[in-house]
């Protein structure tokens, strides 16, 4: 009976978030092609929490949405190896299948490449908690 209340308990405490986990084992993060479009592209491609997560673990911060702009654009100005990479193979992908649209490119994401997956890594530097407001 004692084991059973413990089991029933420990699958009651919340769980971490994936950033959280991985930020503790590992200083990289695992993103599709499709969530990492986001990012690399700057159209949104999967949904805003993706965005929050990657941005997050990338700069170890805990943004708001107004600091949002400014973390993308500390990020491409660091412009790290792993996010250049990263970036032209989506440029890769526009340019092999002549298209920049964005219907077409999710598409084809979709299609072609549903498992491709980047491994983020950190970025240095701090964003202001005011970036964004003025």
């Amino acid at each position: 009976m004692e084991d059973q209340i413990k089991k029933q308990v420990t699958e009651l405490e919340p769980k971490p978030l994936l950033a959280e986990v991985v930020g503790k084992l590992d200083k990289t993060m695992k993103v599709s092609l499709k969530q990492f479009f986001s990012i690399g592209d700057g159209r949104l491609s999967t949904e805003i929490g993706d965005v929050y997560e990657m941005l997050n673990f990338i700069f170890d911060a805990n943004f708001m949405t107004h600091q949002l702009p400014s973390a993308m654009r500390k990020l491409k100005e660091v412009n790290p190896d792993w996010f250049s990479n990263a970036v032209s193979i989506i440029n890769d992908v526009k340019r092999t299948n002549n298209t920049n649209d964005f219907a077409e490119l999710m598409n084809l994401i979709d299609k072609n490449f549903p498992t491709y997956e980047f491994e983020l890594g950190k970025c240095e530097g701090q964003i202001p908690f005011f970036a964004g407001l003025v």
